[in-house]
């Protein structure tokens, strides 16, 4: 998630965590990146932490991924999560800014290292071009380690603001750089409401 995407905590005193209920759940795709700590317990962590923000009905299998742009570092594990929920985006913005915060995230370097990043990827129907929030996330049809997990998830989403369906975009088949690190054992409904570790993902080698 972008440095302007956090400063709209900064700037907006008053944006607090009070969910706020839309009329119709939204679908939506969120993508889990990570490069510090223990990857895999960090995300494990992050998909019962998504799940009280709503339904969680898919969890991409788990991908490591070589670093884009930034300074020497390690390699990433990428995800996406399928997510239903009723908190319109700004909202559902601020509480995974906040899940970044609790997982250790300290922004200092642009497309630096970090325990945790996550971004709203896809919101179904919906394009936002506002102060720290674009949607769909403005680099999504550059980045396989994105697009690539986001259509595990929704296989069947559209860009809003052109139609084109994502699985026919160019890097959609394109794992370059993109390397399986884990199936996914467990069904997203074993997430909900649970606060021990779930294993999600059984790692390869």
């Amino acid at each position: 998630m972008s440095a302007g995407r956090a400063s709209l905590v900064r700037e907006n005193p008053n944006l607090v965590l009070t969910p706020r209920a839309m009329p119709d759940a939204l679908r939506c795709v969120i993508g889990l990146g990570a490069n510090l700590g223990d990857r895999l317990a960090t995300f494990e962590s992050v998909v019962r932490e998504l799940a009280g923000l709503g339904k969680v009905t898919g969890v991409s299998q788990l991908y490591e991924t070589d670093p884009v742009g930034g300074p020497v570092q390690p390699d990433y594990f990428n995800a996406a999560v399928c997510l239903e929920t009723e908190l319109e985006p700004t909202s559902l913005l601020v509480h995974l800014l906040e899940i970044e915060r609790n997982h250790g995230r300290v922004r200092q370097l642009r497309w630096g290292p970090r325990h945790l990043d996550l971004d709203i990827l896809w919101i179904e129907g919906r394009a936002i071009h506002e102060l720290g929030l674009t949607i769909p996330h403005a680099r999504l049809l550059e980045r396989n380690f994105a697009l690539v997990p986001l259509l595990e998830v929704a296989p069947d989403a559209l860009d809003p603001n052109t139609g084109l369906a994502y699985c026919e975009a160019s890097i959609a088949g394109n794992r370059e750089g993109m390397r399986l690190r884990g199936s996914r054992l467990c069904p997203p409904e074993q997430v909900a409401g649970r606060s021990d570790p779930v294993s999600l993902w059984s790692l390869r080698s």
